[in-house]
């Protein structure tokens, strides 16, 4: 093997290493970006529901929007690895520190969501407007709004 051809091999490695840190180094910033679009989708699949129950949506656009709450919220555990908190990625990522430091807490909030979510469509089919409300609302505001209050940076909207 000739010395340039050596030298040539290692360039082409050393540019590997470097394209496959980089690669490294964005993927956390592509799971909050994922993660932000999760949870935009799961407040508008929120709205389809309390909108049905309010008489402003209809049962079909109801049962879509619980059963993709629903599918969002149990792939929820996995937008959260370490590395991707407010402190990580400022001004990129609104999630405290405390979602890893606590994370018993955390989770516990993110189950109870999950266990929610995973009921609303039975709720739609059986229940009446009044009972999806009660339901809807008991999810926002034990699941949404406590996860959020606890492990949302403050000015994050």
């Amino acid at each position: 093997m000739s010395v340039m051809r050596g030298w040539t091999m290692a360039a082409v490695a050393a540019l590997g290493v470097v394209a496959i840190g980089a690669t490294a180094m964005a993927a956390p910033a592509d799971t909050v970006k994922e993660r932000q679009a999760s949870m935009k989708a799961q407040g508008a699949d929120l709205k389809a529901v309390t909108d049905y129950s309010r008489g402003k949506a209809d049962k079909d656009a109801a049962l879509k929007g619980a059963q993709d709450l629903a599918d969002h919220a149990a792939k929820s555990a996995k937008l959260f690895p370490k590395g991707t908190s407010s402190t990580d990625l400022p001004g990129v990522s609104k999630a405290k520190p405390e979602i890893w430091t606590d994370n018993v807490k955390f989770m516990a909030i993110l189950k109870g969501m999950q266990d929610r979510a995973a009921k609303l469509p039975a709720v739609i089919k059986t229940g009446t407007p009044d009972d999806v409300r009660t339901a809807a609302m008991d999810l926002a505001k034990t699941g949404c709004g406590a996860c959020h209050s606890a492990y949302r940076a403050a000015g994050a909207q």
